[in-house]
């Protein structure tokens, strides 16, 4: 009790005192162990993660690595919805996707509809926020999200145009299941990064357009993907402006003035150039 006075500087007739003893007391003492075991082995594991590494972006990796979870939900879901009848390599489908671009604002709406978390007129109808859950394109059917970017046939026909305008710009035969034109290429590998860039475009495209109650179209998808390139090229030169470094050659050292401003991955690299150089 002293001690306890002394520490946190309460008088004997302290009116707060009183209120602090009252609270302690109404603890329960289940609390206090479950509380100190739990702590002793996250703050154990914490200092241990401190000492064994010295950047700070590995500290955040490893303890997000710690509390993440498969969406075995979601996953589950298009498992259904696409009829995919083989194993899904799902790790590789949100790392090509997450690396197809450097836009935040394309990856966060690849996340959306990887865990199925769009918000569509059935939700809002069902919230009593809107008077008709029939599709914005269509408005014959009810719209979730799987009808949106699939289903429905005004999307259906935005796919088509879409898939034969990207075979037309790169000499590729591209004729597509629904399970690629949600979620990307991928071959076992890393895919083309140029490729997903463009079909991640075209389902934002329809993103953007259920927003905004127009239908999609191949104009706005090639105007949309114009400005991804721009924007993609001018802050991959902007960040190489401030690391990059004089090469040395066998004459000296080259100018800074002479060097060519290069994304720090060698596969980034090659899909920006070969995104720089399509023709629109």
């Amino acid at each position: 009790m002293k001690e306890s006075m002394k520490k946190f500087n309460f008088q004997a007739n302290n009116a707060e005192f009183i209120q602090f003893i009252k609270l302690v007391s109404s603890l329960p003492e289940e609390w206090d162990s479950n509380y100190t075991d739990q702590q002793l082995t996250q703050s154990e594991h914490i200092l241990n993660l401190i000492k064994d590494t010295n950047s700070v972006k590995t500290i955040y990796t490893k303890l997000q690595d710690s509390v993440a979870r498969v969406p075995v939900k979601s996953q589950e879901f298009w498992k259904n919805k696409l009829f995919i009848n083989f194993e899904m390599p799902w790790r590789e489908v949100y790392i090509n996707n997450f690396n197809s671009t450097i836009e935040n604002r394309l990856r966060s709406f690849q996340i959306k509809l990887n865990l199925n978390a769009i918000v569509c007129n059935q939700i809002l109808h069902s919230f009593g926020k809107i008077d008709s859950d029939l599709c914005t394109f269509c408005k014959n059917a009810t719209e979730n999200v799987y009808h949106v970017f699939y289903s429905c046939h005004v999307t259906r026909l935005y796919w088509e145009n879409v898939c034969a305008w990207i075979s037309a710009r790169t000499r590729v035969p591209l004729t597509l299941p629904p399970v690629n034109l949600l979620f990307g290429v991928h071959n076992g590998g890393s895919g083309d990064k140029l490729v997903n860039c463009m079909l991640l475009c075209a389902r934002y495209v329809i993103y953007q357009c259920k927003y905004s109650e127009n239908k999609p179209t191949v104009f706005r998808f090639v105007c949309f993907l114009n400005s991804v390139r721009v924007s993609e090229c001018h802050v991959s030169k902007k960040t190489q402006e401030k690391c990059r470094t004089p090469m040395k050659t066998q004459n000296g050292t080259m100018p800074l003035e002479n060097m060519e401003f290069y994304p720090r991955k060698k596969s980034q690299h090659l899909y920006l150039k070969r995104l720089i150089k399509l023709k629109l």
